[in-house]
Order: C-alpha cells, then sequence, then structure tokens
C-alpha cells in the first residue's frame, strides 16, 4: 500500500515552490527505496494550482480564512469562511487519509493541520523566515518537527522545547542552471550588458514597481538592460507608464527602452529559470524563497525589505543576506540614485567575483533530501 503525504501551503510562491521542491525530493527519495508513495498538495490561490500543474502534482483547493493583525473589513468575511475551511479540511483529510502531513506555514496550513492532530496524523512543519510567522508558532505544539531555514527561528522553537532541524529552504534547483548566453539570445537581449533582474516575489512589489519606472531612462542609459516581473494585479500599470515613456522619448530614449527592457506580469517556472540564467544582479524583495534561489544561482543582489512586513521578518531575513555580501536597502526610503550606485559597485569585476563566491554560501543545497529522508525515514 502507497504511503500517503500531504504537503499543505498557498497564497504566494514563496509557500507554494518550497512545497514543489519537497514534493520531488520525496518522490526521488522514495523511488530509492523502491517505497510506493502518494502525493496531494492542498492549498489555495492561482500561483498554488499552476505550481501544482506545472510540475504534475495532484492537488485539491481549500478556503482559507485570513487572519489579519490589522481592522479590516475582510476580519469579518473571514470569519464566515471558518466553518467552511474545517469542513473541507476534514472531509478531504478522511478521503485521502495521509500517513503525514508536510505543512509549509501562513492562514493556509491552519485547519488541515489542525485537523490532522485529530485525526492522530504526525505533522512536519517548515518555517522559511528568520522571524517565526503566528500560524507557525500556534502549530509548532505537538509537531514531529519544526524545519527551520535561519538559525534564529531554529533557536526560537527550540527554546519553545519542540523537535527542530535547521535545514534551510527548500527551492527549485532546476530554476538555476540555464546557460547564461542561451538565456539572453531568448530574451533576445544583449550579451556584452549588464542585467539586472527586478522580482518583487510572485505577487509583485508595487514600491518596486515605481522605482524602476522612475529610473528607467538613467538606467537604460546606462546600458543596463531590465528583466521586470511586475506582478499580474500591477502590470497594466506599469505598462500604460512604460508606454507613455515610449512615446515621449520617441526621438530619443524611446530605442533604448524598446531594446534592452523586458516586462511580465508573472514568471513561470520556464520563464523565471531564463531570468536566473540571464542575470547579473537581481533588486528583490526579502522573501526567503526568491533569496533563496538566487543565493543558489550565485547572483548578487539588492534587497529591499517590505517595510512593516508581520514581526518585521522581511528586515531580518535581509539582515542575514548581508553577511553574505546582500546590498540591503532601507525600504522606507528606497532611491533611484542609490540604485544605480550600488549597481555601479557591485558590477565592478572584482567586487562582482567576490559577491557571487559569497552569496552562494547562504543557500543550503539539500534542504529538500534532508527533509525527504526525515519523513520517509
Amino acid at each position: 500500500m502507497a504511503y500517503r503525504i500531504l504537503l499543505v501551503g498557498g497564497g504566494t510562491g514563496g509557500h507554494v515552490y518550497p512545497l514543489i521542491a519537497v514534493a520531488k525530493a520525496l518522490q526521488a527519495h522514495a523511488a530509492q527505496k523502491g517505497k510506493a508513495l502518494k502525493l496531494l498538495m492542498m492549498g489555495d490561490g492561482p500561483i498554488f494550482q499552476r505550481a501544482a500543474k506545472e510540475n504534475g502534482i495532484a492537488y485539491t483547493t481549500i478556503i482559507a480564512p485570513k487572519l489579519r493583525r490589522y481592522t479590516s473589513a475582510g476580519n469579518i468575511f473571514d470569519l464566515l469562511k471558518v466553518p467552511v475551511a474545517l469542513a473541507q479540511s476534514l472531509l478531504k483529510l478522511l478521503w485521502f487519509m495521509p500517513d503525514a502531513v508536510f505543512a509549509k506555514g501562513g492562514y493556509t496550513c491552519a485547519f488541515p493541520t489542525l485537523v490532522a492532530r485529530l485525526y492522530f496524523i504526525p505533522v512536519f512543519l517548515h518555517e522559511s523566515d528568520s522571524v517565526p510567522g503566528l500560524a507557525n508558532r500556534m502549530l509548532s505544539k505537538r509537531s514531529k518537527m519544526v524545519f527551520t531555514s535561519f538559525a534564529s527561528a531554529d533557536r526560537y522553537f527550540s527554546e519553545l522545547g519542540r523537535p527542530t532541524m535547521l535545514v534551510g529552504n527548500p527551492f527549485r534547483s532546476e530554476l538555476c542552471c540555464t546557460d547564461r548566453a542561451q538565456a539572453l539570445q531568448a530574451l533576445q537581449l544583449d550579451a556584452t550588458k549588464k542585467t539586472i533582474l527586478v522580482i518583487g516575489g510572485s505577487l509583485g512589489a508595487k514600491q518596486l514597481n515605481d522605482l524602476v519606472l522612475n529610473g528607467l531612462v538613467q538606467v537604460v542609459q546606462k546600458g543596463y538592460q531590465i528583466m521586470h516581473q511586475t506582478g499580474e494585479r500591477n502590470f497594466a500599470e506599469v505598462k500604460k507608464s512604460v508606454e507613455q515613456y515610449m512615446t515621449e522619448g520617441k526621438d530619443s530614449y524611446a530605442p533604448l527602452i524598446a531594446a534592452q527592457y523586458r516586462v511580465y506580469p508573472f514568471l513561470d517556472q520556464a520563464q523565471l529559470a531564463t531570468a536566473y540564467g540571464a542575470a547579473d544582479v537581481a533588486v528583490t524583495r526579502a522573501s526567503a524563497g526568491v533569496l533563496t534561489e538566487l543565493s543558489y544561482a550565485g547572483k548578487p543582489m539588492i534587497v529591499v525589505p517590505l517595510p512593516g512586513s508581520a514581526n518585521d521578518h522581511q528586515l531580518m531575513n535581509a539582515a542575514e543576506l548581508g553577511r553574505f555580501g546582500a546590498a540591503v536597502m532601507d525600504g522606507a526610503n528606497v532611491s533611484v540614485q542609490v540604485l544605480l550606485s550600488q549597481l555601479d559597485r557591485i558590477l565592478e569585476p572584482a567586487t562582482y567575483a567576490d559577491l557571487s563566491t559569497r552569496i552562494k554560501a547562504f543557500a543550503k543545497v539539500d534542504a529538500a533530501d534532508k527533509i525527504a529522508q526525515t519523513m520517509l525515514g
């Protein structure tokens, strides 16, 4: 009879894509052991469904109430979701009846994980960030293991008496192997110019979008190329602004923008692999997943933490990356001038080589394998 594992998470890429990495590691280890394995992903949101389909993993959706720690009418609406989420979790876990649950954290995991305990199913948690999130702090009680990415989070759970294992953040290693020349050719970019990837996480980041738009003309005039993921909800606004630039600069800088700027609402797995291959430097938020992928690829980074993120976890994530050479910018006061100065500094050949080597040390390449080994025994 197949060993069944339920993998729970959703919402953003930072929760979804580590699930994919762990699922693939579980499949590989089960195959090595000759062990029959059946996986099911449970989560919510379009990114979750897209990732599951891209990777051929069975999935089911769940309505996930969100606990907002601020006044919002959405809190009232989400209270109505609670009985639905509980009923879905009870029925879907009873139907699949997993032997173990792997939960990535976040509000999507709350009810499936609590129901797993009612059914006496062992629960394994993973905390990506340097500061544990509210859901994982609550769900860590009576969990069989809490996997962590940062030493600070590991210490937090250890001090509470939870069983922990510092493994790093699971990531999709296949994203980081695309040849630079091939990637630039696919994007129709110039191999003699340096290329900047701007990525605000799977949902995008308006602050980074505004930074790009404010400095677009200056950046391309300096000879830099830009790949820009805006997030789907911001794409139309960014596209409109770029079109305005093209009209206003048709006799001067418009040809440079056309040649050196690429904009996308969202980068799927294949597109992201190409973007990582082409990029020389990345400008990013401090999402643990993106930081890990870029580190594994050896890409120097300019990290702009999201101001006011829950428990200031993005600020703490960025501070940790700073120890490995990432340039950390104040998310509340970031400017085009500072960005350009940092790009010039990072892209000095001697500096670049040193930063690329240092940043690789952040990514723990065997995180997914360690999780799979622990869960499968």
